[in-house]
């Protein structure tokens, strides 16, 4: 099991980084793995071409009520880099109507994944999980673009016998500037 201390997309003010929005908070999962890490990277939304940075121009407060695909909101996207290496998405991908608290109990549209990558004998070893995975994610956004994702047991893709092979739980907290 291994621990980031540090991790990033490019971090505000550096060359060729967007200079609108930007999200700054932590990320801690346990379970099958144990990782904490920070972070400081380009606010995103969901637009025609993919999910890509906000422009320069908008501002957190658009970012929270939504920017992009109506309907859709991006949690910051993390890729946290170690002896263990984490990337982590997640997000409404329908159902999103503005800052507040959004459950996937009543809210299928609320989803993510995560994939933790390790040194093995023979190369990297990689699972993969995911929140529909008998898991649940709560997602809480302020009015200032500030956050939180909870993940709740989500399940790895692996599967021995009928069961699931593991899972994560964590919390992504972020604030916007």
């Amino acid at each position: 099991m291994g621990s980031v201390a540090a991790a990033l997309v490019g971090g505000c003010g550096q060359p060729g980084t967007p200079s609108g929005p930007h999200l700054q908070g932590t990320l801690h999962v346990q379970g099958d793995y144990d990782i904490t890490t920070s972070f400081d990277t380009p606010a995103q939304a969901d637009g025609t071409g993919g999910v890509g940075p906000l422009p320069d121009s908008a501002s957190c407060s658009q970012y929270a009520k939504g920017f992009g695909t109506a309907g859709t909101f991006e949690v910051p996207q993390i890729d946290a880099v170690g002896d263990t290496t984490l990337y982590l998405t997640g997000g409404m991908t329908s159902g999103y109507s503005g800052p507040g608290t959004y459950s996937s109990a009543s809210n299928p549209g609320l989803t993510g994944e995560a994939v933790v990558s390790t040194s093995g004998g023979q190369g990297p070893i990689f699972a993969t999980y995911r929140s529909q995975r008998a898991g649940s994610s709560t997602l809480i956004v302020s009015a200032d673009g500030s956050g939180k994702l909870t993940l709740t047991e989500w399940g790895s893709t692996e599967t021995r016998g009928t069961n699931i092979a593991g899972a994560l739980d964590g919390t992504l907290i972020w604030t916007c500037h």
